[in-house]
């Protein structure tokens, strides 16, 4: 059986082959580049959609505060507007017996 590497067809398919694979290294080569480079990408937002989640955490959080007080400025507000009517209830009682009596 003759060896073919003499042949040219032979030789042509080996060089193809070879710049074939030389060229899949190449696409492997930039593909894994392309692939951290994306990793890194998808890391970072990441991490900034974690930091506007805190943030928005602490929103609600302060919006919760905010409500609290409020409605305990309201109680607060309630029972001051409780006392001066009584403060005035008590006034004019006071004055009533105080004109009863004279």
């Amino acid at each position: 059986m003759p060896i073919l590497s003499c042949d040219p067809a032979y030789s042509q398919l080996l060089d193809t082959n070879q710049e074939l694979r030389s060229e899949l290294q190449d696409e492997i080569s930039i593909n894994k580049t392309h692939k951290n480079s994306e990793i890194e990408e998808l890391k970072s937002e990441i991490s900034n959609l974690r930091k506007q989640h805190r943030v928005l955490q602490q929103d609600k959080k302060f919006k919760n505060e905010v409500g609290s007080l409020k409605a305990r400025i309201w109680i607060l507000i309630d029972k001051k507007i409780s006392i001066d009517a009584l403060d005035m209830a008590m006034t004019n009682l006071i004055a009533n017996i105080n004109r009863g009596l004279d």
